[in-house]
């Protein structure tokens, strides 16, 4: 596994090699930023005859848990379906999207098993015809549902392709159902308690998506196979980059971003294009004025800071640039929502016991919250403002205190 002080080190070998160059910062001198680090998007045209037996026909095993699928749930993005369901073709795009979901979630959960046919191994035949959808249109859905589901680690970064159909193609890394089961109980297990600490005492998005960004980033350095090049171990490139080895490129960083965002009910999303003329990969996520900001998770763990958090467009797309959305097929990227020129400016507030959501007042909002939050139905709570009691632990107790403060 690699540390920081080891990837510094990676990068000053790579500097005096030549092989990186120097960028200036102000007064300050700092290695270029990591770049030509995206996956090429694979597509496989197949001259067979389509695997025509389909969805329901492969075995079905009594496996998964309601546990798994809430947290799949969970952790299901909505911006690339929100796009599907944009389109003039929005319902047959969105029920193509639903399809490839379920069977995801299906072989996540056991229920189905792979096939191997013709040297290549995948899930499912799903018809895109039988949508009513162009293969452009198919191409821009399946986009739009890798995007959104970064937790679907055991799914290739490209597609098996037949006249009509779409093979979910699999990564032969995890084809072994326990190896494949093993790191399926990882990811919940790291998602969960990642977002669990760094949420411990958050409440406002701007606070919730600085402390998951500092979460993974303490979790977490840049992948490197030799001084200045970047990994390209498909690990390296998803979600079990920090999870098996602790490091990862900037698809593991922006996709265990987005994943770890969605899970904490914020609304993130996964972007790509390049950056200092480089393949890169970064997030914009919604602040809490209602919009949208960039933030560059790798870089700013390369950096050390926050200088690529919650950027607006004058700075940020200075040295990014955002993949075209207004092209097609494989090569469209969904369009982007409407980011502020400005960087978001967040006001640092003090909260008073009691205000548990943070909004300046102490009211039967706060007391049904910290009702909520006992009941495991609330996850957004200012922990230190909820303990009324200061007992060291949020129960109804504090909800009663919180009502009786107010009456007061």
């Amino acid at each position: 596994m690699f540390i920081k002080k080891t990837a510094a080190l990676m990068i000053c070998a790579a500097m005096a090699a030549g092989m990186m160059p120097v960028m200036s910062v102000g007064a300050e001198e700092m290695p270029a930023l990591p770049t030509d680090n995206l996956q090429e998007f694979d597509v496989v045209e197949l001259e067979q005859a389509p695997d025509l037996n389909g969805y329901s026909a492969y075995r079905r095993n009594a496996g998964g848990s309601s546990e798994d699928l809430a947290f799949l749930k969970k952790t299901r993005g909505t911006y690339g379906y929100n796009d599907c369901l944009n389109s003039s073709d929005g319902e047959s795009r969105a029920a193509f999207y639903d399809k490839l979901w379920d069977i995801a979630a299906d072989y996540w959960m056991g229920n189905i098993s792979y096939t191997s046919n013709w040297g290549y191994n995948y899930i499912a035949t799903v018809s895109y015809s039988s949508y009513g959808l162009s293969e452009e249109a198919a191409e821009e859905v399946y986009n739009d549902f890798l995007y959104d589901n970064t937790c679907f680690f055991f799914l290739k970064n490209g597609v098996l392709r037949g006249s009509g159909y779409f093979y979910l193609w699999l990564n032969d890394e995890y084809l072994d159902a326990s190896v494949k089961n093993d790191y399926q109980d990882q990811v919940i297990d790291f998602v969960t308690s990642t977002v669990d600490t760094a949420i411990a005492d958050s409440w406002c998005d701007y606070e919730i998506s600085y402390s998951i960004m500092k979460e993974l980033n303490s979790k977490m350095t840049y992948s490197y196979s030799s001084p200045g090049v970047p990994n390209d171990a498909t690990w390296a490139h998803n979600i079990m980059g920090p999870i098996l080895y602790g490091e990862g490129v900037c698809e593991s960083y922006s996709k265990t971003y987005q994943a770890l965002m969605t899970y904490a009910g914020m609304d993130c999303i996964y972007v790509k294009g390049t950056g200092n003329g480089g393949g890169h990969a970064w997030n914009a996520a919604k602040m809490d004025n209602g919009s949208y900001y960039y933030i560059d998770t790798t870089w700013n763990d390369s950096w050390g800071g926050t200088y690529y958090f919650a950027e607006g467009t004058t700075k940020f797309l200075k040295d990014h640039a955002v993949d075209s959305s207004t092209v097609s097929g494989f090569e469209r990227l969904y369009p982007m929502p409407s980011v502020p020129a400005a960087n978001y400016t967040h006001t640092a507030h003090t909260y008073s016991l009691g205000d548990v959501n943070c909004d300046g007042k102490v009211n039967n909002k706060d007391v049904v919250i910290i009702a909520r939050y006992y009941n495991n139905s609330s996850t957004r709570i200012k922990k230190a403002n909820a303990d009324f009691d200061k007992n060291g632990s949020i129960n109804l107790k504090d909800a009663v205190a919180v009502a009786r403060s107010i009456l007061s």
